[in-house]
């Protein structure tokens, strides 16, 4: 799961992620990173980092409305080192019946309990990072 050489902090630096627990990306459109949740470490809360891929075609990242008992903090950054605002493609994300759509390198919050989703990858001029993180021991999605 770590390395060696972080001694005794060890068990505190996760660098792996747990595929069975995520939605599953399509092939070479994305990929899961770091995952951290009460089980991997206990008290800690749920984040999920991932890589979005240059890509021309939309994909869904997370297709169905959900809610969550707590709030969850989600970013998305482009990776053009010249313009770090700039989002490097377009993601179309959903807040209730509002579709958001994000051109621009930011953190959205959703207050707890608010439906939210699907998330869709539009396109993806360069490579695009997403975290989401839920103040609670594991990602558990309600409909």
């Amino acid at each position: 799961m770590t390395e060696s050489n972080y001694g005794n902090y060890t068990k505190y630096v996760v660098t792996e992620t747990q595929p069975a627990k995520l939605p599953p990306y399509p092939k070479d459109l994305g990929t899961p990173t770091a995952y951290l949740d009460g089980e991997v470490i206990k008290g800690a809360w749920n984040i999920i980092t991932a890589w979005a891929w240059p890509c021309r075609e939309p994909w869904v990242a997370i297709p169905e409305p959900h809610f969550h008992d707590h709030p969850e903090v989600l970013g998305f950054f482009g990776s053009n080192p010249q313009d770090p605002f700039d989002l490097c493609g377009t993601v179309e994300f959903w807040m209730e019946d509002t579709k958001l759509t994000l051109t621009k390198s930011c953190i959205v919050f959703v207050p707890a309990k608010m439906k939210h989703s699907p998330l869709k990858v539009l396109n993806a001029e360069r490579p695009i990072f997403h975290f989401s993180s839920v103040t609670e021991s594991e990602w558990i999605r309600k409909q």
